[in-house]
């Protein structure tokens, strides 16, 4: 039996939540931080999302439906509307 690295268990979970999926509703996500650099030694995913066109209300919509769906250990948000961006990080059991 194959033992899987934490990143190839976040590739498993990316793909098979559809967070990506979930996020392109709300803006333009890329994956950031230990996952971008392959350097993953905890279950946690970090995620930058432009907010172009962007409602305060969508910030609670979005962090409403992250939590609701994947159930996340830990959740950080951080809206800035100078920057029209958000920064979404979590920590998940997979």
């Amino acid at each position: 039996m194959k033992h899987l690295s934490i990143q190839d268990k976040a590739n498993d979970f990316i793909h098979q939540s559809k967070i990506l999926d979930i996020l392109q509703k709300y803006g333009k996500p890329t994956l950031i931080c230990s996952y971008r650099m392959q350097v993953m030694v905890w279950n946690d995913l970090d995620f930058y999302i432009d907010l172009t066109d962007f409602h305060t209300d969508k910030y609670y919509s979005l962090a409403a439906e992250l939590i609701t769906k994947l159930k996340p250990s830990r959740f950080d948000g951080i809206f800035n509307p100078d920057k029209n961006s958000f920064f979404i990080g979590f920590e998940l059991i997979f």
